[in-house]
């Protein structure tokens, strides 16, 4: 888990570099180029709803597995941006991205409330919400400065392609391979002990 939150250090910021900053204007200069946005954006929401109804009834046995492999489709959009797409690939896609980052959020949330004993819960999201967030400001720095010199389009693959090493670096993890769900959650424990006192 620790090793997840180190890739989401690289991966976040990447990620709102390429969605939040350049997306936008990649498409500023097309025609209707703000009306497809607003759709665009509308889809990657939609696919984030998808993504719950998906986790509703989707409870993979290796949790942190099934977390790793669904967010390999998180950066679809940035390569469709990158090759300047028409509107319903990019709309495909961002369905997509929304549906997978939803499930990945959903699937590592499940992992932490499992395996995290629940004094820790609140120190290890606040330490995992900070790395996430503080390479931002300089990610969006950096994905400006160097479109400026060489194209939003090659920088839109380098968020994209970054994305996927980080995240593919966890697959040879041993725990991100191994973990599974508890055979009881720690609420039925706890229940099961005060029955037992009783």
């Amino acid at each position: 888990m620790w090793g997840y939150a180190l890739s989401g250090a690289v991966a976040v910021p990447l990620w709102l570099a390429g969605y939040q900053l350049l997306g936008p204007l990649i498409l500023s200069g097309r025609d209707d180029g703000q009306g497809h946005w607003g759709w665009a954006v509308s889809a990657f929401s939609a696919g984030m709803v998808l993504g719950s109804l998906i986790a509703l009834r989707w409870r993979p046995h290796r949790v942190m597995l099934a977390c790793v492999l669904v967010q390999l489709l998180w950066p679809l959009p940035l390569a469709v941006l990158a090759t300047h797409p028409e509107l319903p690939w990019l709309l495909v896609s961002m369905l997509v991205s929304g549906a997978s980052l939803e499930l990945a959020v959903v699937f590592y949330e499940t992992a932490k409330q499992q395996q995290v004993p629940e004094e820790l819960i609140g120190r290890i999201t606040s330490l995992t919400m900070f790395g996430e967030t503080a390479l931002v400001p300089l990610a969006y720095v950096l994905a400006g400065t160097v479109a400026d010199r060489i194209g939003s389009g090659p920088v839109m693959w380098i968020c994209c392609l970054g994305i996927l090493v980080v995240t593919v670096a966890l697959l040879p993890v041993p725990g991100i391979r191994r973990l599974g769900r508890p055979t009881e959650s720690k609420g039925a424990t706890h229940l099961k002990q005060r029955v037992t006192r009783a």
